[in-house]
């Protein structure tokens, strides 16, 4: 009997032995794995972060080669190359302002940017030049999307008037605002000014002037910007200075609504007896 414990215990302490190196080696194993888990995970950020670097510098050249072969790549020298290059860099500085300014989404950004070179390589504008404009839209209060709808606008106002892009966008704006007219009517601002310009001595310089002290006054009247815009050149062809047709206009206008007469009325009246527009100045 006393045999057979002893033999029992020597079992026991050997299973014991065993269970210890079991553990032992199963404790070797986990770390192994851990080892290697945590060493394939370094590898795996490295790779991430090189694939994302690349992806950048793949997605900017893709940007570069979509955008700027209309007029740099071909023959293009390493001065050119450096100055497009440097002139993304300004466009991706200043639609971050933008962004900043607006709020805009992710998505509205990345279809602004898309109009921005969109709208350089169809006006002759400098991609720089467009989203400086955009920033300066973003001030006045305009969303992404608002951004877009006058970009065209004020692009073709711009090459028309041989004005930049941000003089050109803040005038229609300022315009549109005095008349209370929505992004999507930019078009009538536009072609106002091109007509007023087209059958006046007015410039640019010269319609900002008169419409700043009108336009309101004008709109409250109930005249349109239209029928605002003809007759700044109705009376700049008269050869009067554009501060007088502004500020003259006004003082007509506001005189006409304290004294409760109507415009039109008022017109019909001076037809008969003779009299032009441009007699109310004198």
């Amino acid at each position: 009997e006393a045999a057979a414990t002893e033999v029992q215990i020597a079992r026991e302490r050997k299973q014991k032995i065993k269970n210890i190196n079991k553990e032992i080696a199963d404790a070797k194993t986990r770390a192994l794995k851990k080892q290697k888990a945590e060493e394939k995970a370094v590898r795996d950020e490295e790779t991430r972060r090189a694939n994302t670097y690349a992806s950048k510098w793949k997605k900017a050249f893709m940007t570069l080669t979509r955008y700027a072969s209309s007029y740099f790549l071909i023959n293009l020298g390493t001065q050119a190359f450096r100055d497009i290059a440097m002139q993304m860099l300004n466009v991706e500085a200043n639609l971050a302002k933008v962004k900043a300014i607006s709020g805009a989404t992710n998505a509205e950004m990345s279809t602004l940017k898309n109009t921005v070179w969109e709208l350089s390589a169809g006006f002759g504008e400098s991609a720089d030049e467009v989203s400086k404009f955009a920033i300066q839209m973003a001030k006045l209060g305009k969303t992404a999307s608002e951004v877009r709808d006058l970009g065209e606008a004020s692009a073709q106002l711009s090459s028309i008037l041989g004005e930049d892009m941000v003089s050109s966008g803040t005038l229609l704006v300022t315009t549109m605002n005095q008349y209370g007219l929505s992004t999507k009517e930019a078009g009538r601002v536009t072609s106002t000014f091109f007509d007023t310009i087209a059958s006046s001595p007015v410039d640019i310089k010269g319609l900002k002037t008169a419409m700043q002290y009108v336009g309101v006054t004008a709109h409250n009247m109930g005249l349109t910007v239209e029928q605002t815009g003809r007759l700044v050149g109705f009376l700049a062809n008269q050869g009067m200075r554009m501060s007088k047709v502004g500020t003259g206009l006004r003082n007509v206008l506001s005189h006409l609504s304290d004294s409760g007469m109507d415009l039109n009325d008022t017109l019909d009246e001076m037809s008969e007896r003779g009299l032009t527009v441009s007699d109310a100045f004198k």
